[in-house]
């Protein structure tokens, strides 16, 4: 099992992910595109605020943890992009099997 592997596992098993029931593609790609361009920094400072409405509290909440996770990762401080796809396919991870 490769690094990225191991990381979306343990983002599957993370508490906040397996307790949100749902993620929007769009909240997902906004993140994203936060994260690409910005780093970890700018994108929890993103959700933080997102966390303020309450039609977004528990995604932001649940990729908050996310990025806490993968800031463990060399090969996403190293590979922003491997970081930006994981956001865009957090639903995918989700459902993925153990």
């Amino acid at each position: 099992m490769d690094a990225v592997e191991k990381l979306m596992q343990q983002i599957k098993k993370d508490p906040q992910v397996k307790s949100c029931r749902y993620f929007t593609n769009s909240f997902l790609n906004a993140v994203a595109d936060v994260f690409l361009k910005h780093g970890f920094g700018s994108t929890k400072l993103f959700l933080m605020e997102k966390q303020n409405r309450a039609d977004l509290r528990y995604q932001a909440t649940a990729l908050l943890s996310v990025l806490n996770i993968m800031e463990n990762y060399d090969v996403v401080n190293l590979n922003r992009g491997i970081g930006r796809h994981i956001l865009k396919t957090l639903v995918e991870i989700k459902k993925m099997e153990d």
